[in-house]
């Protein structure tokens, strides 16, 4: 076996990498010293979040909550927290450490090194995107993939615009791009995207469409060094389309 350093964050506690099968199983780290997440592992735990996320949706909807509404919206708080809660979950499973900000990517980590970008697999990911949203996708920005369009009130407006879009902005950009993205190595920026677009199951047909915007949140958080701008253009993005499609 061999041994390497955490650096994330730094410390001189030493972690087991591991080979083999325990590869796909415990976290190891990348040969520069850096975490590793195991995409296997990174996977199930996007799975197990997308698939909370589906049931709050079936389950609004069996009751007649469709989007936008104040069941659906709780449901989607609720679907929130839980992928802040399995963020929480994996960080002392894995990492053995708490939340705080650099885990989130909302505080940069001086001591982190920064991969050469995947140019390559980010167009090759890109194109095929885009083609698949072109044929058989669609777009997140139309409110046809949420159901039949219907105008909000104010006070569900203001409960969306100040409580739901700020925490889906942070949890998401801390789940994916803060935490997961540097994890996944080299092809970090990629991966977490298309991991992005995979836990949104509830709408499924929209996926193509997110993994491309997802591309260029991941290529934006790998540039700056952490997730601050990235929420702020998710956050944003949430909200226009919100305020346009039900205003």
């Amino acid at each position: 076996r061999r041994r390497c350093s955490v650096a994330a964050p730094r410390s001189d506690t030493k972690m087991d990498c591991g080979r083999g099968l325990v590869a796909l199983i415990a976290p190891q780290c990348w040969p520069n010293g850096d975490r590793r997440l195991p995409l296997l592992a990174a996977m199930g735990l996007t799975l197990v979040a997308g698939a909370i996320g589906w049931g709050a949706d079936r389950a609004a909807v069996d009751t007649g909550s469709y989007f936008p509404s104040t069941g659906y919206l709780l449901g989607e708080v609720g679907w929130k927290l839980a992928t802040i809660g399995i963020m929480v979950w994996g960080l002392k499973k894995f990492e053995g450490r708490s939340l705080d900000l650099r885990a989130t990517g909302f505080a940069s980590d001086a001591s982190a090194s920064r991969p050469a970008f995947p140019v390559a697999l980010f167009v090759v990911v890109l194109l095929a995107s885009v083609t698949l949203w072109l044929t058989v996708g669609s777009s997140a920005t139309t409110g046809s993939v949420y159901g039949t369009v219907h105008r909000a009130g104010l006070g569900l407006l203001l409960a969306e615009v100040l409580v739901r879009y700020p925490l889906t902005a942070f949890a998401e950009e801390s789940f994916f791009r803060g935490w997961l993205q540097p994890r996944l190595g080299p092809s970090g920026p990629v991966l977490s995207a298309v991991l992005w677009g995979i836990y949104h199951l509830q709408q499924v047909s929209s996926i193509p469409s997110l993994i491309v915007f997802g591309l260029g949140l991941g290529a934006l958080r790998w540039w700056l060094g952490n997730v601050r701008l990235t929420a702020a253009f998710h956050y944003a993005s949430d909200v226009t389309f919100f305020v346009v499609t039900y205003r």
